[in-house]
């Protein structure tokens, strides 16, 4: 009897060991990818967006596309912290020119980041501080034009969500 409680409890324990490390892994793979969706909102323009990234497996690179959509004389985009009560600062260049003059739709701009990347407040440091800003919802894509210099597109960053079964539609009563 003891020998049977000794063997249902070391597998009770391997599978919370198991679980565990699933679980972990799950997480890990949560927070390696974000998404922001950038809208013209803030300053009554139809143009819109949207940022992709994907963090690498060991952490050292992460991987964006920028994708915008009816949109004018685009200049720059950044990544931009927020931190509460102070002003955003540019932590990493998403595109830096040349200006493009009129129209646009389509990919804007596609890369990495890596440590060497950060810029203003993030210089110098590790790129998982970016990612734990990011992670936390103080950073936000800010697409600049010509008639708009402080942005005419925005978007808070955030973890991408896993996608949610849909529950079967009901069926309605005739």
């Amino acid at each position: 009897m003891f020998k049977t409680f000794s063997n249902k409890f070391a597998l009770g324990v391997l599978a919370a060991i198991v679980l565990a490390l699933v679980g972990s892994q799950l997480h890990a793979q949560s927070t390696s990818k974000f998404v922001a969706h950038l809208s013209g909102r803030q300053v009554r323009s139809n143009a819109q967006g949207q940022a992709i990234f994907e963090l690498s497996e060991d952490g050292t690179k992460l991987n964006y596309k920028l994708i915008v959509a009816n949109i004018h004389n685009i200049l720059e985009a950044h990544i931009q912290l927020k931190a509460t009560g102070e002003n955003s600062l540019v932590v990493a260049v998403l595109y830096a020119g040349p200006k493009i003059n009129g129209r646009f739709n389509g990919v804007l701009a596609e890369g990495t980041i890596t440590k060497a990347d950060l810029d203003g407040p993030l210089k110098g440091q590790p790129l998982k501080v970016l990612i734990g800003e990011m992670i936390n919802r103080h950073t936000y894509v800010n697409v600049r034009t010509s008639r708009h210099l402080n942005g005419e597109v925005r978007g808070h960053i955030k973890p991408e969500e896993p996608d949610t079964p849909r529950k079967p539609a009901r069926k309605l009563d005739d």
